[in-house]
């Protein structure tokens, strides 16, 4: 390269010399040779400009052809990786262009459609003709709002094809505008619901067959309550006459006999009860309205001392917010909480109850703490199972439904119930209600 240089520059100079007759002027002007020499010389300055700049063009050049090879091949590949990701979602673009009445199909769409883009050539007509009939008149409809600068496209269809398959298709688009607020072109997805459309069909068919199951426990709870407390009634009634007809008759163990089945009915009785209110909750009464809850825990503490055994009870609570929530259930859940901390006490024992609110990002968060006889560690959780009682009947009278019955209505209300305690200790019911119910 240094060489073609070094020719092109002493070629240069000896034209240079000849023409400005820095050497023998007289053979120049002899034979004329000045005009040839100075067209010789622009030649060979141009052949050497062009040994300089040619091999940088082409260098240039080169650089630039494989740069654009370079943004060919990733934009294959990007389109690759979009088509894949279409394939594998089940979802296709298309663009309908509102001048041209031109429309676009990517390879998914076809797929999704059935249609052999060899010899399918996708037009609104063409469309229109697919999803027709009904889903024609679903679509102007679903189209007037979104002409109108309302809201998007957003719309279920179905296709029929062949073999009597149905396919569900899900359409969403958005109308592009020019800057007169002309709609220019409509760019959208197509997506293949058809497996999610059965699953959604077949949860509503489960959810109404729910629904009239619930609606047939609901009245065979009624119909229970009713009629196995008839005769609970009965016997205990026909035990008390028997109890006073032959009183005199009757030994210690005759009494004992007739104490326990009157006790047993009762309890039966009571059971009974519980377990109907277990199963109205969240089905008869489940209306949300505003709940103040110190008013609330008022009437709570009222009827709590009405009752001579908890007259010595002391229950304090802060100032509690009022909450969005179904307030026969909150009554219930507030009750049956501080039932549990005046039952569960040591043995002569002044029952103690507070109770605390914190207001965190979702939630409510509630605390109701006693001063009881507390819970073991690995009863934690049972104890909120249905029928889950940790006492005999003669230590603790109940049904071990009462917190059964709060962890249901604290599921009814989007919230957790949980509980920490310390044997011998008292107790810490904790749960929460959420805000956005």
């Amino acid at each position: 390269m240094w060489s073609v240089y070094l020719n092109t520059f002493l070629c240069i100079l000896f034209g240079f010399v000849i023409y400005y007759e820095w050497g023998p002027g007289e053979v120049v002007s002899h034979y004329e040779l000045d005009t040839w020499i100075a067209v010789a010389s622009s030649l060979v300055f141009l052949c050497a400009l062009a040994a300089i700049l040619i091999p940088k063009l082409f260098n240039g050049l080169q650089a630039t052809i494989e740069k654009q090879q370079n943004l060919q091949e990733r934009l294959e590949d990007t389109n690759a990786r979009l088509n894949n990701a279409q394939h594998i979602g089940k979802l296709g673009y298309w663009s309908f262009d509102m001048e041209t009445q031109e429309l676009y199909w990517s390879d998914e769409v076809y797929r999704i459609y059935e249609r052999d883009p060899e010899t399918f050539k996708p037009s609104l007509e063409a469309f229109l003709e697919i999803i027709k009939p009904e889903g024609q008149y679903i679509w102007e409809k679903a189209m007037e709002p979104v002409m109108a600068g309302e809201k998007n496209l957003n719309l279920q269809h179905k296709i029929d094809l062949e073999n009597n398959r149905i396919k569900w298709i899900q359409e969403r688009a958005e109308l592009i505008r020019d800057k007169n607020n002309r709609p220019v072109r409509l760019d959208g997805t197509s997506q293949d619901i058809t497996r999610l459309k059965l699953l959604n069909d077949q949860l509503e068919q489960k959810a109404t067959e729910l629904e009239a199951s619930n609606k047939e426990l609901e009245q065979f709870a009624y119909t229970a309550s009713h009629d196995l407390k008839e005769p609970l009634r009965m016997v205990s009634s026909f035990l008390e006459r028997l109890k006073k007809k032959y009183d005199g008759q009757l030994d210690e163990k005759g009494h004992m006999y007739i104490h326990f089945a009157v006790d047993g009915a009762r309890r039966m009785t009571k059971l009974i009860d519980e377990l109907l209110a277990y199963s109205r909750v969240g089905r008869v009464t489940n209306e949300l309205e505003e709940v103040d809850l110190n008013e609330l825990l008022d009437e709570i503490i009222k009827s709590i001392a009405g009752d001579s055994d908890q007259a010595n009870a002391e229950i304090i609570y802060d100032d509690l917010p009022v909450i969005k929530a179904v307030p026969v259930s909150m009554k219930i859940l507030f009750q049956n909480l501080i039932s549990n901390g005046l039952k569960y006490q040591k043995n002569e024992s002044r029952p103690k109850i507070a109770i605390k609110s914190d207001d965190l990002d979702s939630h409510w968060q509630f605390t109701v703490i006693d001063n009881g006889i507390g819970i073991k560690k690995e009863y934690f959780e049972q104890i909120f199972k249905l029928f889950s009682r940790l006492h005999s009947d003669d230590e603790y009278s109940g049904t071990g439904m009462g917190l059964a019955i709060c962890k249901k209505i604290v599921n009814q209300h989007g919230g957790e119930i949980w509980v920490e305690s310390e044997d011998g200790n008292g107790s810490e019911f904790y749960f929460t209600i959420s805000k956005n119910i």
